[in-house]
């Protein structure tokens, strides 16, 4: 599941712009339709460059155009996926970050002959941006620009370049829908772990045959064609995949930058491929520096501790960024342990930031299991208050702990019947990506939507040693699947009687499917999201 800010769904704007195309919207006056007048007068930076955010990529989408955070798992801006009018596209394809202002405009009046004053009063509220803009593309619809849609800059900047000709369409559909193509890609490399985490919350199957390597070239090669905005990789133990330094420098050289995360000690000489190739951050789990936790937590030596330090020290000192990843469980939710990475991470150099989470359930262990390395409430809130003071007290790491503060994440037996309505509504800000935008290749090529769903049938739409990633994704069973009907749904389904059962699934951000079979099981997966005003009380112990 990846949280994604939602844009409040669009309608297909008026029978004149339906056959539109630039000539006739913009050389027939209809601009105000579609570039906001709401500016009186601006001042504007025009000695610096000006770019489109690195941190976001434009996409053709057939009829329409896409604005998307490049890389969900690094940005510090909210994370978009927004439908876009493919003339905003066209202008914003301008800003690429190697002229001023005034250069980039007077190209802009050149290529497209749109009116310099409605060029000025559309861009100059996504200026630097400080909230997410609405642009109102007519009486009652409106479209959604992210903060910091455009940059300033002392110095040319380095973002991809595009063709405004991308976006020129035949029929305008500014529909808030499914990609036509997948947007995002992640690639399931191996099973395999260097470790035996207790939280750990995958599936090992070891009974697979792995795809050739020779199709995953091809795989990669595919996203490209089909504009695919990120592809990441991951495992079990990534650095265990037989193929890692081939697969990493194909994706660099296709400009896609993997988000890897290992627990591994990692050997100098790999460090120096790393850097060699052009990898400029990496993931280190740690979950504690006292040994004998480590041993308990991870089933390692307590050897490990120094190979993962060692690590540490070497990937900052080849100037490789480094995000720490914790786990809070029942053995390491303790000050002390938190102690021990803190005062070992504050000394490195290239520590960009130190994530901590609470240990989830898992679909392929037990619920007493998961009861046993639960952490406690009361050691969770005593947490939360150390890392708020060590935010304060050094402020050079960034640290990102909002997830474990229990009492603003409630799970769904604990919220109130408004609480669940205000989440479940048209206007929450997070929804399931799987089979929206992304797609997810398991180690044996089999697709599915979801990381956390593996080999569950119900959820695997094709096959990457028979099928292209394009059939795949415009497969009868994908689509069956994401525009799931009511005649799909069994009875005993509180969704079977939804009165908004298709704008919830399609239009209001769906439903998380591993939190429905965690909560209801596997035979369940057609229930409501727990957190759903209509979904029936959670009885089981990993809610309680």
């Amino acid at each position: 599941m990846v949280a994604i800010a939602h844009v409040m769904q669009i309608q297909v704007v008026n029978e004149e712009l339906n056959k539109g195309s630039l000539d006739n919207l913009v050389k027939e006056k209809r601009g105000s339709l579609i570039l906001p007048l709401f500016i009186e007068s601006i001042k504007f930076e025009y000695m610096k460059y000006i770019s489109l955010n690195p941190e976001y990529v434009l996409k053709p989408d057939k009829g329409r155009a896409l604005i998307l955070t490049k890389d969900v798992l690094r940005t510090e801006l909210p994370v978009v996926e927004s439908v876009i009018h493919p003339i905003h596209a066209m202008i914003l394809s301008f800003f690429d970050g190697t002229k001023t202002i005034e250069e980039t405009v007077s190209q802009i009046i050149t290529k497209l002959e749109i009116e310099k004053e409605l060029i000025i009063r559309f861009i100059t509220p996504i200026i630097e941006n400080d909230h997410t803009i609405g642009v109102n593309i007519t009486e009652n619809d409106i479209i959604v620009f992210p903060i910091k849609t455009l940059i300033y800059s002392d110095m040319p900047i380095l973002r991809e370049k595009y063709d405004y000709s991308l976006f020129y369409y035949d029929n305008l559909n500014l529909r808030t829908d499914r990609h036509f193509t997948p947007s995002r890609i992640t690639f399931m490399a191996t099973t395999r772990c260097y470790t035996n985490c207790i939280y750990c919350y995958a599936n090992r199957r070891t009974d697979i045959s792995p795809l050739p390597f020779d199709r995953v070239r091809d795989i990669i090669q595919e996203a490209k064609e089909l504009r695919v905005v990120s592809f990441d990789v991951i495992g079990g133990e990534f650095f265990l995949y037989k193929y890692w330094k081939e697969m990493l420098q194909l994706l660099l050289l296709h400009n896609y930058t993997p988000f890897i995360s290992t627990k591994v000690p990692i050997s100098r000489k790999d460090i120096e491929f790393l850097k060699q190739i052009g990898v400029k951050d990496i993931q280190v789990s740690l979950d504690t520096l006292i040994p004998e936790h480590s041993v308990k937590l991870l089933s390692v030596k307590e050897s490990y501790i120094n190979g993962i330090k060692e690590t540490l020290r070497l990937l900052c000192s080849y100037g490789i960024e480094v995000q720490i990843h914790t786990i809070l469980t029942s053995i390491n939710s303790t000050i002390n342990d938190m102690d021990s990475i803190y005062r070992f991470i504050s000394n490195l150099d290239y520590i960009r930031s130190w994530k901590i989470d609470v240990a989830a359930s898992t679909l392929y262990k037990s619920e007493s299991s998961y009861i046993n390395i639960k952490s406690e409430r009361d050691d969770l809130r005593l947490l939360v208050d150390y890392f708020e003071s060590l935010k304060k007290a050094n402020p050079k790491i960034k640290i990102i702990s909002g997830d474990i503060d229990i009492d603003n994440n409630p799970n769904p037996n604990e919220l109130s019947s408004s609480q669940k309505l205000a989440f479940f509504s048209h206007k929450r800000d997070i929804f399931c990506a799987a089979n929206y935008s992304s797609l997810f290749i398991l180690p044996d090529g089999k697709v599915t939507i979801c990381e956390e769903l593996y080999w569950n049938p119900q959820f695997i739409i094709g096959d990457c040693k028979e099928n292209k990633i394009s059939e795949i994704w415009n497969s009868s069973i994908a689509k069956s699947l994401y525009y799931l009907s009511l005649e799909q749904i069994q009875e005993k389904s509180p969704c079977k009687k939804c009165s908004i059962f298709t704008k919830c699934r399609q239009e209001y951000g769906g439903v998380c499917w591993r939190e429905v079979i965690k909560a209801y099981g596997n035979e369940n997966w057609d229930y409501p999201d727990p957190r759903c005003p209509k979904a029936e009380s959670v009885t089981k112990k990993i809610y309680i």
